[in-house]
């Protein structure tokens, strides 16, 4: 008897042994996973009064997402509280129906630069830079850089130098825009 506890014993041992062998070798590979995956992450802190751009989720944010159009984030607005390391109280006015808790998802920091209402101005507003590329009168391209452009299309060609003269300018302004 004395002899089969001995080897019971032994062979309890050796199993707790290889537990504990397993428990750190799966904790290891965890690590390594979670390197692997946090590599490029960035964690987003932020401080209460800090303004931040909220993303519009369509499944939260049904009525202002109608259309591909329309701006993908709302803000800035303030940071009220952090609730845990994933989740923020924003300052949301009521017109919007959800819940002012967040994710950081879906949560950008603003920055002073940061303005929409640049991004959507209409390009052909009086005073923008919307001049013809080309001297009608002259029949030649205005920057020396699409004459060079022009010269170096004509070589390639074997064109004559009037060919592109009778050219609409739409075609020059697409050959500035392929320089």
């Amino acid at each position: 008897m004395e002899n089969i506890n001995v080897e019971s014993s032994k062979r309890v041992k050796e199993i707790q042994d290889l537990h504990k062998k397993v428990q750190k070798q799966i904790e290891k590979a965890n690590e390594r996973y979670q390197n692997q995956a946090n590599k490029n992450r960035k964690q987003a802190i932020f401080k209460p009064t800090d303004l931040v751009w909220v993303h519009l989720r369509k499944g939260r944010f049904l009525s202002k997402r109608k259309s591909k159009l329309l701006p993908r984030a709302i803000g800035p607005f303030d940071v009220l509280e952090k609730i845990n390391n994933i989740a923020y109280k924003i300052d949301l006015p009521g017109e919007y129906g959800v819940s002012c808790t967040f994710n950081v998802i879906d949560l950008k920091p603003h920055y002073d630069g940061d303005n929409l209402e640049n991004l959507r101005a209409n390009s052909l507003q009086q005073g923008e830079d919307d001049a013809p590329l080309v001297n009608h009168d002259e029949g030649q391209p205005k920057s020396k850089d699409l004459q060079e452009l022009l010269k170096l299309v004509r070589n390639q060609l074997g064109a004559q130098e009037d060919y592109f003269s009778i050219l609409p300018s739409k075609s020059l302004a697409f050959l500035s825009l392929v320089a």
